[in-house]
């Protein structure tokens, strides 16, 4: 048997507007992080990344077997 890991990435955009200030983005980033923690309704596609199928380690806990 050999041990392979997968990488996923979930894709999922928010707009979100706030006020124009040197940290807008960053209160942006907060807001929309907010948002989809509150949101059980949000779900994200997920899909493999890209190079992200690579052998694991000896020492990787195994979440599927075939």
């Amino acid at each position: 048997m050999k041990k392979i890991r997968v990488d996923f990435v979930a894709h999922c955009s928010v707009v979100v507007q706030v006020k124009k200030c040197g940290d807008m983005y960053d209160n942006a980033i907060e807001l929309a992080e907010q948002y989809i923690q509150g949101n059980p309704s949000i779900r994200p596609e997920w899909e493999v990344e890209d190079d992200g199928v690579n052998d694991a380690g000896d020492e990787d806990y195994v979440d599927v077997k075939e």
